[in-house]
């Protein structure tokens, strides 16, 4: 890989941007240093991170190519989304939020990414927009695996982490929790975000933050559709168990307007369009100039290899 400049930092990593020498395709690539891991106590963090990305290959999530070790480094190769984050999506936008249309378009292909993610037992747990990266197409791309973590069965996770405005109450208060629910009060957040153009709790005091977010009581701004307004309120229900799942959210009646098809069938179609999302055409493309077989890379692909 050539590398060309930075475009993230971290508490302990930085992005930049990379180029394959071979193939053309643009990279992106997370460097950490070994030291800090060591010094951190993070050597199970990153491993747990680097296990589950390399578990994902869904169109929505942030695809990971390789993992590269030097004396003083760890490398994290992975696709690199050309538009940046969501985050810096609505910063451009008028008055920082989206119409109906779009944010829905969004919303459903967040839902697919981590349907996704939690049918390979892989919780995320800090969901939010700056977490959510768009390709050229603006395609969300889930990313950043740091704080995830695997579900196991019969049993509960106790960590509390993510983002505080993202943060579901169970969280807050430390309590145990199984995954998927803490997971999609972060996605009604982020709907409530891109319809909105603010937090649903938000206060610059901390404890005064906590009580909000441990009550759950909200209010819409006025120009916020009934819609989409039945279903954040599901999403941030401060008891876990009366929280709408992912399955239910699928079935929302406003989820499911103009859903695309290759979110919304389950067959061989749908199996053929996430595929051409997941590959590059163009990189497929360039590298048969370069002598290597076209149908044998694409198995290469199917079958998560690397053609020498």
């Amino acid at each position: 890989y050539r590398t060309e400049r930075r475009i993230g930092t971290g508490s302990f990593s930085t992005v930049v941007l990379g180029e394959h020498r071979r193939s053309a395709r643009r990279v992106a690539i997370k460097v950490m240093s070994r030291r800090n891991i060591i010094e951190g106590g993070m050597r199970e963090k990153v491993a747990r991170e680097v296990r589950t990305m390399a578990l994902l290959r869904h169109p929505h999530i942030v695809r990971l190519y390789e993992v590269f070790e030097t004396p003083r480094d760890v490398l994290i190769v992975m696709e690199y989304a050309e538009r940046g984050d969501l985050y810096e999506y609505l910063l451009v936008q008028r008055n920082q939020r989206l119409e109906e249309a779009e944010a829905r378009w969004f919303f459903q292909q967040l839902i697919a990414g981590v349907e996704y993610c939690h049918g390979k037992s892989a919780i995320h747990r800090d969901i939010k927009v700056e977490n959510l990266f768009l390709d050229s197409q603006r395609h969300i791309k889930i990313g950043d695996f740091g704080l995830c973590n695997t579900m196991q069965e019969g049993g509960f996770l106790r960590t509390s982490c993510g983002s505080t405005h993202y943060a579901a109450p169970e969280l807050l208060l430390r309590r145990p929790y199984v995954g998927p629910e803490v997971d999609v009060w972060s996605c009604g957040v982020v709907l409530y975000v891109l319809l909105g153009g603010c937090y649903p709790f938000d206060d610059a005091n901390t404890t005064t933050l906590y009580t909000k977010i441990l009550s759950g009581t909200f209010n819409f701004p006025l120009f916020v559709p009934d819609g989409p307004r039945d279903l954040i309120s599901r999403m941030l229900t401060v008891d876990p168990r009366a929280r709408i799942t992912v399955a239910e959210i699928k079935e929302h009646a406003w989820f499911r307007i103009n859903i695309p098809p290759h979110l919304s069938m389950r067959s061989y179609y749908s199996t053929v369009l996430c595929f051409r999302m997941l590959i590059d055409m163009d990189v497929l493309a360039r590298v048969t100039q370069l002598g290597f077989e076209r149908q044998l890379l694409i198995m290469d692909l199917l079958n998560n290899e690397s053609s020498e």
